[in-house]
């Protein structure tokens, strides 16, 4: 939806996120303020991560965009930020795992990459890494990355868990990493049969002479390989399994599209 004025849809939208949290109802002027403070500190750039993605995580969750008449937050980032949802909410990740660094550990993270490629770490060995690399050089992405592979070619599988991110940064939980894995490893497989399929027939190979329908089988293949394919861990249940993500744990991008989280 396109910035506009405020209209009746805008009203509605604003009683709609009171009934959705009405342990945290707001008036429309107090959402507008808040709103407008939020917009400021995004503006104001990348340079504080943290603060940046703090706000973004505000306007997100309180869906303050409604006072500006957007109905979802993928309008709000493109139209007023001329940046995408999925970049939006790897700052809202960078800043939530940020703060729970210990103090000494935050004070050599000032950059959203240098904290996605911590996030690859387990939680409990993100302070270890960047003392060992701070005690190396410069606290870099690319020598914590380097660290981190270091430390899992060295350690023992259960001492050194594998951190699996989905498209937007958020951590795959771990009682769903196997299904998940197991899930992209099938999507891979339908991928390259897919091609192998598409190629055949662009060639009028002969094999494939009385089977015809396999033109339209093979974009059926397609959109059924998106579906199999995991995306995020799913945002109703945060990877706990519910009816909206079929007790998977994780949706794939059609579905994600479909739901208006983007």
């Amino acid at each position: 939806m396109k910035k506009g004025k405020k209209t009746e849809a805008t009203n509605t939208n604003i009683a709609a996120v009171n009934r959705k949290n009405p342990e945290t109802i707001v008036s429309e002027k107090a959402l507008e303020k808040q709103h407008k403070a939020d917009k400021e500190t995004v503006r104001k750039g990348i340079s504080s991560f943290v603060a940046t993605g703090t706000a973004l995580a505000r306007i997100r969750d309180t869906r303050s965009f409604v006072t500006e008449g957007y109905d979802n937050f993928e309008s709000f980032c493109e139209i007023e930020f001329d940046f995408t949802p999925q970049y939006g909410n790897r700052l809202i990740v960078a800043s939530t795992e940020f703060k729970k660094l210990p103090e000494k550990t935050q004070e050599h993270i000032t950059t959203e990459t240098q904290m996605k490629a911590l996030a690859k770490a387990p939680e409990e060995k993100r302070e270890e890494i960047i003392s060992k690399v701070a005690s190396e050089g410069a606290v870099t992405e690319k020598a914590i990355t380097k660290k981190i592979k270091e430390k899992k070619e060295k350690a023992a599988p259960a001492e050194f868990d594998e951190v699996i991110l989905d498209a937007l940064d958020f951590e795959v939980p771990k009682p769903i990493v196997s299904e998940w894995k197991r899930a992209k490893a099938l999507a891979k497989h339908l991928r390259k049969l897919a091609s192998e399929i598409h190629v055949a027939l662009k060639q009028d190979d002969p094999i494939l002479a009385e089977v015809k329908a396999l033109h339209e089988d093979a974009k059926a293949l397609h959109h059924s390989i998106e579906d199999i394919d995991p995306y995020v861990r799913c945002p109703k249940c945060e990877g706990k399994g519910c009816a909206v993500c079929s007790k998977r744990g994780w949706i794939s991008k059609t579905l994600y599209k479909m739901s208006g989280n983007a």
